[in-house]
């Protein structure tokens, strides 16, 4: 228990925020499949994003209130024979998936009839990538659709291809990117894959604005959900006078899996950067952007959770087809399993964290509660206007700021506290009527001894401090 204690703790003291820095427009070059085009926030202002509300999944919302919801999809999709009864938008909304009755593992051998079907929708939805799936016949239709040809281009059923348009490439072959033979051959035979993979992104352009055309090109396994997608070679590459010259390492990999990549550009700057989206195949969504310079790519902004549970997500606030900046959702041990937002915005070249937004808890309605929840406030360490009303609400000494809460000596206690493990803070709690008195203590890793007094008083049902000593 020891152990574990010491492991996570050192998780959280390496998990580091986010260093980013510079510009972009949502432009893609021809891709499949790995991402979700652009994706623009609903908010217009320059508001603080909040936590997630009652009915959001890890960023998913589900929508089970078929009757109350209103798109052009469910003029096709409410009636016989498909019956949706539910929808959940991942992605920042852009992504939905429909739950449905058909088609089902009988129909879904009609493929004529399936593709027709499937193209309605995509119509419908704006030629969004979107998933039909049918629980009962356990379907899950993965359609791929290029919103500026507005077309479907690649269908999979339960991560099996279905469906690719046929586009032809130099040789004759099939090739929905259209990827010349010589740039697929060079990342395939590089590849450190399982042998199973197929270029799912190429775009050829300026992307530096130095004067000479990249090669962005990325390899890997196409899932059946979009973050499922494993992306196991990304790579920059030039054609110099008939010779492949490749730039850097494979962007791909590290810490958490690729799954999906894209061009984007940023605020009021003119080249384009890499989007790699992250993820740990589980309670993790991450990303990198990635910056070509001096023919030599860098991490620009890297955001993504330490812990393996997290939400962060690319901006596009003004909604103008530029990004300008991002969100980071987290809700596990290293916030103290609170809710909490940071919004980021790119401002002169650089992403610069605008506000915190903290999903605080139920008053607390007894004595150890009020402190323990204090305590989780004075350690989570953020500017945050609910947690300094809250603070203000469970503690009335003028001055509590004086007192030492140091987050690097006290969070490993209280998250042992709310875990009920090892090395916990003890309490030792004498109530008399409205008034309690408190001390605490705890031993650290390196057996040092911290101890505090509290005072409390109850007025109504609450009880606050008015003392620490």
């Amino acid at each position: 228990m020891k152990f574990k204690q010491i492991f996570l703790y050192a998780v959280f003291l390496t998990f580091t925020l986010t260093a980013c820095s510079n510009p972009s427009k949502t432009e893609n070059g021809n891709k499949v499949s790995t991402s979700v085009m652009s994706t623009s926030a609903n908010d217009n202002n320059y508001n603080i994003t909040t936590p997630k509300k009652e009915g959001d999944d890890n960023g998913i919302r589900v929508i089970t209130d078929i009757a109350g919801w209103d798109h052009p999809v469910k003029k096709i999709l409410e009636g016989k024979p498909f019956e949706i009864h539910k929808l959940e938008l991942d992605k920042d909304g852009t992504y939905p998936r429909f739950f449905v009755k058909y088609p089902d593992k009988t129909s879904i051998d009609d493929k004529e009839n399936v593709k027709s079907i499937l193209n309605k929708i995509a119509a419908a939805n704006a030629f969004w990538d979107y998933s039909l799936i049918n629980e009962e016949s356990n379907l899950n239709i993965r359609v791929i659709c290029d919103k500026k040809l507005r077309e479907v281009t690649q269908v999979m059923v339960n991560g099996e291809a279905y469906y690719s348009k046929e586009q032809k490439d130099g040789n004759g072959n099939n090739d929905v990117l259209n990827v010349p033979q010589k740039y697929k051959d060079y990342v395939l035979k590089k590849n450190t894959g399982t042998g199973n993979e197929s270029i799912l992104f190429y775009a050829k352009e300026d992307i530096d604005m130095d004067g000479s055309e990249e090669v962005v090109i990325a390899a890997g396994a196409l899932g059946s959900e979009p973050d499922s997608t494993s992306i196991s070679s990304l790579y920059i590459l030039r054609d110099k006078n008939g010779k492949i010259e490749q730039l850097g390492d494979n962007l791909a990999g590290g810490g958490y899996g690729t799954y999906e990549v894209k061009l984007i550009r940023l605020q009021n700057t003119p080249q384009k950067y890499i989007y790699c989206g992250l993820t740990n195949g589980a309670n993790l969504r991450g990303f990198q952007i990635i910056e070509l310079s001096n023919n030599q790519p860098t991490a620009l902004c890297y955001s993504a959770s330490a812990t393996g549970a997290g939400s962060d997500e690319i901006k596009d606030f003004n909604n103008d087809g530029q990004y300008d900046g991002y969100v980071q959702n987290r809700w596990s041990y290293d916030v103290l399993y609170l809710s909490l937002v940071r919004t980021y915005r790119w401002d002169n070249g650089d992403f610069i964290l605008k506000g915190t937004n903290v999903s605080i808890p139920e008053y607390p309605d007894n004595v150890k509660d009020v402190i323990m929840q204090y305590l989780s406030l004075r350690v989570l360490n953020v500017k945050s206007p609910e947690v300094d009303k809250r603070l203000s609400e469970l503690c009335k000494y003028s001055k509590a700021k004086n007192v030492d809460f140091s987050p690097d000596i006290w969070h490993a206690a209280v998250y042992n506290t709310i875990l009920e493990i090892d090395d916990k803070i003890n309490f030792e709690i004498k109530e008399d009527g409205n008034t309690a008195n408190v001390s605490i203590s705890f031993t650290s890793e390196d057996n040092k001894e911290y101890k505090c007094n509290f005072h409390l008083t109850k007025t109504g049902s609450r009880w606050s401090i008015d003392n620490i000593i």
